[in-house]
């Protein structure tokens, strides 16, 4: 009676590389490891870049820009953080250096939660131009929070990402940026209107 053999087992799966080990491979000039890193970030970066500069195609360029960036600095990576997170760094600076170079002011007036409720006299470009003022004269990590979470709608976990900081951290420093902006807006209430320029006084006529 002939013996059966008994089926040769199936070859284990080889393990995936982690990100880490994709990130030193391309660090040493692996194209086919970051091309990886690649296709496991791009749609979650893509996103973000769409959500800062709110235009397809300012967030394909930003994209490009980014990994190209990301591609020069894979030597500068450190295992502190993680790779999508490193990545994210670079999205986030591509994207506002994009509208920089359009140049295309971040224009936050539309978007922003006013902190004071405009009263009936307010147009919309005069609360504009305020929103702006005020948003210059906040120290920029603050300005920088504020825009990020009440205009570009980032969360709290990726601004504290690309800051360096803790979820925490990011959640006092927008309040104090909301307060700061608010009292800001608020001060020429208080003081009442301003006054007006005195009237150029009227040429004489010296031929009467």
């Amino acid at each position: 009676m002939a013996t059966q053999t008994s089926p040769a087992p199936s070859p284990k799966p080889q393990p995936q590389p982690t990100d880490g080990e994709l990130a030193r491979r391309a660090a040493d000039g692996e194209h086919r490891a970051f091309a990886e890193l690649v296709a496991r970030h791009q749609p979650r970066l893509l996103a973000l870049c769409r959500r800062i500069t709110r235009d397809d195609h300012d967030a394909h360029d930003a994209l490009q820009n980014a990994l190209l960036a990301a591609w020069q600095r894979m030597g500068s990576y450190e295992n502190r953080s993680s790779v999508g997170t490193w990545l994210s760094r670079v999205a986030i600076n591509s994207s506002l250096d994009e509208l920089r170079r359009r140049g295309r002011r971040p224009a936050p007036a539309p978007e922003l939660p006013l902190p004071v409720t405009p009263t009936a006299s307010d147009d919309p470009m005069t609360t504009r131009v305020a929103l702006l003022w005020a948003m210059d004269q906040l120290p920029p990590h603050t300005r920088d929070t504020v825009l990020l979470r009440d205009h570009y709608g980032l969360s709290y976990q990726e601004i504290a990402e690309h800051h360096h900081t803790s979820t925490d951290a990011v959640r006092a420093r927008l309040a104090r940026g909301r307060r700061a902006l608010a009292g800001l807006l608020d001060s020429p209430r208080r003081r009442g209107p301003a006054r007006p320029l005195p009237e150029s006084p009227a040429p004489c006529d010296h031929g009467r």
